[in-house]
């Protein structure tokens, strides 16, 4: 889990969100009130398909062929309300299982609806090539030699 989580406001512009996107070379964060409680969560793909859903085309307007009218201008504008999210004390299986079934890539985490943290797939993934996730897989038992 990442605990220095970069985060967005619903009043943030959707210019500010795409830095934080370019400089921390990340995908999604999750957006909070002043005080630091979840709001909801933003993608890349939200930014990139934000408008899909009032009538506009986010390269160009397929009735005239040209570019659309403005788009979204806020982080609230595109934000999925509310986030998926899980408790501090949620085991790392669970929590890999939540993500599978909603198909979603990260994962806020929360202590009394304020954000804590939050896991990304990623996480998942070097947890299992760690070792650090589920059962192991039983080693073969050594092969026993064939007397002649």
């Amino acid at each position: 889990m990442t605990r220095e989580v970069a985060t967005a406001t619903a009043s943030m512009s959707i210019d500010d969100l795409c830095e934080i996107f370019q400089t921390r070379n990340i995908k999604g964060v999750p957006v909070v009130d002043a005080a630091g409680r979840l709001r909801g969560i933003v993608t890349e793909s939200d930014v990139v398909f934000g408008g899909l859903g009032r009538g506009r085309h986010p390269f160009t307007s397929p009735a005239e062929g040209k570019l659309p009218g403005p788009g979204p201008t806020t982080v609230g504008e595109i934000m999925t309300e509310p986030a998926i999210s899980a408790e501090e004390d949620t085991p790392v299986e669970s929590l890999a299982e939540l993500m599978w079934k909603m198909r979603i890539h990260r994962l806020p985490i929360c202590m009394k609806g304020r954000l804590t943290g939050i896991v990304s797939s990623l996480d998942i993934c070097q947890a299992l090539a760690e070792g650090r996730l589920g059962r192991q897989a039983p080693r073969p038992a050594p092969r026993k030699r064939l007397k002649r």
